[in-house]
């Protein structure tokens, strides 16, 4: 017996994204894949009958009964989604405004405040609201000490205001000095530290963690990035939130970023920050982002036929939900394929690729000295674009020499 496999179109159908013509091109579509669901029904009919006569005796008659009306209600679903998907979607076109400031730098504020935070967060930006300080410190907190220093902290820690919540935290490392100093390494030494300075938690952990230096050429790239890409909210989750997901399997446990297509919603966690820059996850989710902002009806469409699989291929492989989910990464045509298989490596390389020529031009002295020769100077520039940007030595050390070649031949 085959494995069960929906395997999508390698060609996605370009539909009009707007107009009246909209239902003329999903019945085109629907009218191509008519016989797609019903040749499913009869696979896993055989597939019953073969390998679980018991479940086909019990449940086969109600399973078989259920696919054959998700076939005929399939139209109907494209139809209500699109028409959801406007009225939508059209609510979430949210605005970035963009001003020059009199030394010629170049600053963002996206109509939601929680966004422009988040943003200037991962770009060591100063700019923070006070709300948005606290919270991000809180979370922070909760990170370091329950995961990594093993201390609980009080449950009143998530409602006091920024002095209480500083009072509280003077007050766990107090208590706990000796065992820092012995078992806590350089975190727990600097936090005793800390507090003999007298030092504010929540800027000081949120220094010890984002570094606290303003990354100006990633800051108008990531915020350029996010206009090219929709303008997507962004929300920062705690763990217990019902938008905080997590991979199964392998990676247990482990925060997984998501995308909101109905609510044009990036839900990101600072619980990430262990595991690589927040900026990776938010990069990833800005492909789906551009996605729908560009071919929202497309996309919705494609996404509808991908849960109809998802639920086939689970009924059929007798596996979860999540297994069936995962295995459209792999299959070209899905809108998680297009995502991260094709749209996500191309912003990556848009972000590299400007950030180097952003510290191109912005250290001349360092391009004359390495194009001489300067192993020096290569140092010193690849550890600029590293501050900037984290990658592998090798890969830097090929693209950065291939830059230098170009320019030097321009």
């Amino acid at each position: 017996m085959e494995r069960f496999e929906y395997k999508q179109s390698e060609q996605k159908e370009a539909l009009p994204e707007k107009g009246s013509d909209i239902k003329e091109a999903i019945d085109r579509i629907m009218a191509s894949r008519a016989n797609d669901l019903d040749r499913k029904v009869e696979l896993v009919r055989e597939h019953l009958k073969t390998k679980s006569p018991e479940l086909q005796n019990r449940y086969g008659g109600r399973i078989i009964s259920f696919l054959k009306k998700a076939s005929r209600g399939m139209g109907i679903a494209c139809l209500l989604s699109v028409a959801g998907l406007y009225g939508n979607y059209e609510r979430t076109r949210y605005t970035v405004q963009e001003k020059s400031d009199p030394d010629g730098s170049v600053g963002f504020v996206h109509e939601d405040q929680e966004t422009t935070d988040v943003i200037n967060l991962m770009t060591g930006s100063s700019e923070l609201s006070s709300a948005f300080k606290l919270k991000v410190a809180r979370d922070v907190a909760k990170s370091l000490f329950r995961g990594r220093l093993e201390i609980n902290l009080p449950p009143e820690i998530d409602s006091v205001g920024e002095k209480e919540f500083n009072n509280l935290l003077v007050k766990v490392i107090s208590a706990h000095k000796e065992s820092l100093i012995a078992d806590g390494g350089l975190l727990g030494i600097d936090l005793v530290n800390a507090v003999g300075r007298g030092e504010d938690f929540v800027g000081f952990l949120i220094s010890m963690q984002y570094g606290g230096k303003h990354k100006k050429e990633i800051y108008e790239i990531l915020w350029r990035l996010e206009r090219e890409c929709g303008n997507p909210k962004i929300r920062l989750v705690s763990r217990g939130d019902k938008h905080y997901l997590v991979f199964k399997g392998s990676k247990a446990n482990q925060f997984r970023a998501s995308y909101h297509p109905m609510s044009n919603i990036i839900y990101l966690s600072l619980d990430k920050a262990g595991n690589g820059p927040l900026s990776d996850d938010f990069i990833a989710e800005l492909s789906h982002g551009k996605q729908f902002s560009e071919t929202p009806v497309t996309s919705s469409l494609v996404g509808i036929k991908d849960w109809i699989g998802v639920f086939g291929s689970s009924l059929y492989n007798q596996q979860d939900i999540d297994t069936s989910y995962n295995e459209l990464y792999d299959q070209e045509g899905s809108l998680e394929h297009e995502a991260h298989g094709v749209i996500e490596p191309k912003l990556r390389d848009k972000v590299l690729d400007r950030v180097i020529d952003r510290v191109i031009e912005n250290n001349p002295q360092l391009v004359v000295q390495s194009r001489k020769g300067d192993s020096k100077a290569l140092r010193d520039l690849k550890f600029k674009i590293q501050l900037i940007k984290p990658m592998g030595g090798k890969e830097l050390d090929r693209i950065l020499k291939d830059k230098l070649a170009l320019k030097n031949h321009a």
